[in-house]
């Protein structure tokens, strides 16, 4: 798996981001789009891509099955992430997860299968997967970590109602989750989702 680096330096960062991509991009769009306006002088940022520029074939709310192979494989990619972060000298809760899109549902479902307090979860657009009637679960307790997640109206590839129960069932196992959901704004990221992120990595 490839890696880009930004940011300072891994030994002399506050705090680690963790920015995952969406279907159809990589690094540097992550670090155009979002690593670069969030304008933090004291986090180093990782940003993984995904060997075929997707991390699953099929849609996040598809049945588990049709994606299990390829989910299966960029969640071990996560954790691998992860632990070669901790191997570095981090701990959990200095590391804040990040994505975009397919990359936001991918690191929503990362975080709540883990079961483990990090320093955060960001999620432009994502929600946890699974169909409609069978969203993977949150394992907690979370104790307090923040979450920020967001969706619009007017968004065709997240429906709200599947932001608002992924903001739920992190709400009930202990985070402290804040949910945009923008009237007009498209599938991009906007200001107003860079500010929520930087005052949450910055905190």
């Amino acid at each position: 798996m490839n890696l880009v680096t930004a940011g300072v330096a891994l030994a002399d960062a506050r705090r680690v981001v963790v920015v995952v991509h969406g279907r159809d991009q990589g690094a540097a769009f992550m670090l155009a789009e979002v690593v670069q306006r969030l304008h933090l002088d004291d986090v180093a940022y990782v940003v993984p891509e995904a060997p075929l520029r997707r991390w699953y074939p099929a849609s996040f709310m598809a049945p588990l099955e049709l994606n299990h192979e390829e989910l299966t494989a960029s969640l071990q990619r996560l954790d691998e992430v992860g632990e070669w972060l901790i191997a570095g000298g981090r701990v959990h809760e200095e590391i804040i997860w990040c994505g975009f899109s397919q990359g936001a549902s991918l690191v929503t479902t990362y975080v709540a299968s883990g079961g483990v307090r990090r320093g955060g979860l960001i999620a432009f657009t994502g929600a946890l997967m699974g169909p409609p009637d069978g969203a993977l679960p949150v394992q907690g307790p979370l104790h307090h970590m923040p979450v920020y997640l967001s969706a619009s109206a007017d968004d065709d590839w997240l429906p709200v109602e599947r932001a608002v129960e992924t903001a739920s069932r992190f709400r009930a196992a202990g985070a402290e989750v804040r949910l945009d959901v923008f009237d007009v704004r498209g599938h991009r990221v906007s200001d107003a989702e860079i500010d929520a992120a930087r005052a949450l990595i910055a905190a």
